[in-house]
């Protein structure tokens, strides 16, 4: 009973912050792993802490977990911002001997340096119920990059898929192995790179960015990411984007043939081919909320539109896919299309990295 226990009590109970430097400490329990969030205040950006998460049983401190089940923004070297840590817990359960802990995540000022913050280099990949996750961490930001194995399949939708429209003609595609982001980029890493939030729904640092243009993402976003990853991300083309929503799957959605507003933010006052109404939350809502698809991508369906570098036919319109949280389930689908200006800015359309 004890690892049932301990996972519901981490998960259930409200993590206590020890130092002051530590606040707004959120957790949540995904599979084998706790996702732990939190805000690490400091003066200036060149204060930098050691962060640790021990748990306690009572009011006395039991156990440290070790590091290598830990990975995102703890240990040395951390500095000010929205953090993230990662607890890989199953190892640590067999050394606990009680059944009822709770954490406590400790911030321990370790220097005030006058030397500039230096680049901070990914994580060695890691393979999770054999998916391949890189982690990139950009000023204290992480965020996980998915490898997908290419193939060839069907893009666009049957002729008798419902509320089909007219520009989603079906044919053969293959694309190369390339990686996706995870989830949609979120308002903290488009601070962590660029210094600012133009999004609307503001105070939410977990939800994905939004009113940036395709203009705004490849000409200022992405130079300055790649310059500070010496990496080459991108946008996704229309053909990789629904690859890896579809994530093998024919029907309509990845989640089979409708969608309901407890897989995907959408407005649930539309439901798609008379399935039951939903909820319309009418605003975006934290990464990763609902179940990933096969491949492990969170969100492909609905929160926000997603940019891709593809050009919708015959115009200078960049394509979007995905839908949005204010739009029917019917424009959530796999094979859904959508244009617009690349200089236009709309509170449901963000995007999603490749590489």
């Amino acid at each position: 009973m004890k690892k049932i226990i301990l996972f519901l009590c981490l998960f259930c109970v409200y993590a206590y912050a020890m130092a002051q430097q530590i606040k707004n400490v959120e957790a949540k329990q995904e599979e084998q792993e706790i996702i732990i969030n939190y805000e690490l205040v400091a003066d200036n950006d060149n204060q930098t802490f050691e962060v640790s998460i021990q748990l306690y049983e009572g009011e006395k401190p039991r156990y440290i977990p070790k590091n290598q089940n830990l990975r995102g923004d703890v240990g040395q070297g951390i500095t000010r911002g929205q953090k993230q840590i990662i607890w890989a817990i199953t190892e640590d359960i067999k050394t606990l001997k009680g059944n009822n802990f709770v954490f406590k995540v400790k911030a321990r000022y370790t220097q005030n340096s006058s030397k500039p913050i230096p680049k901070e280099k990914p994580s060695e990949p890691t393979t999770t119920n054999n998916k391949t996750i890189y982690t990139e961490t950009i000023k204290g930001v992480s965020f996980k990059m998915v490898y997908i194995q290419g193939g060839t399949f069907t893009i666009g939708s049957p002729a008798s898929e419902p509320n089909r429209e007219s520009d989603e003609t079906q044919r053969q595609v293959s694309v190369n192995a390339f990686q996706m982001g995870e989830t949609e980029v979120t308002q903290q890493l488009w601070e962590a790179v660029m210094g600012s939030n133009p999004s609307y729904f503001k105070d939410c640092p977990l939800c994905p960015v939004e009113q940036v243009s395709y203009e705004d993402i490849v000409n200022n976003f992405l130079p300055k990411l790649n310059k500070l990853t010496s990496k080459k991300y991108r946008l996704p083309t229309e053909e990789e984007w629904e690859y890896a929503c579809r994530a093998g799957t024919i029907t309509p959605f990845s989640t089979g043939d409708n969608l309901t507003t407890n897989q995907a933010n959408y407005d649930g006052n539309y439901p798609y081919n008379n399935n039951a109404k939903g909820i319309y939350r009418q605003k975006t809502i934290n990464i990763g909320s609902f179940p990933a698809n096969v491949f492990g991508l969170f969100d492909m369906h609905g929160n926000v539109w997603e940019w891709t570098s593809t050009l919708y036919p015959n115009t200078s319109n960049r394509v979007l896919r995905g839908g949005s949280w204010g739009n029917d389930a019917k424009y959530c689908r796999s094979a859904s299309r959508n244009g617009s200006t690349p200089a236009n800015r709309y509170t449901g359309a963000g995007f999603r990295l490749s590489l």
